[in-house]
């Protein structure tokens, strides 16, 4: 897997939408910690999260979504 380091400027968010939107993993900084980001729709990216955390299959993730409106109850 190739690791770049993007500083936050608009080309750069840019490359990193583009890295989500293909099923890879970004790195971002929160208020506290660096989060490990992926699509919430892609099943690859997913489990490529757990992967790179080791983290168990069973020990659930966090989804952030834009507005209240992007969230799908039918499905459910």
């Amino acid at each position: 897997m190739k690791t770049e380091l993007l500083r936050p400027q608009p080309e750069t968010i840019r490359r990193a939408a583009d890295v989500l939107l293909n099923g890879g993993l970004v790195a971002i900084p929160t208020e506290t910690v660096y989060g490990l980001a992926a699509s919430a729709l892609d099943e690859q990216a997913v489990r490529a999260i757990f992967k790179a955390k080791g983290r168990p299959q069973d020990n659930p993730l966090i989804s952030h979504i834009s507005s209240l409106d992007r969230l799908d109850v039918s499905s459910g």
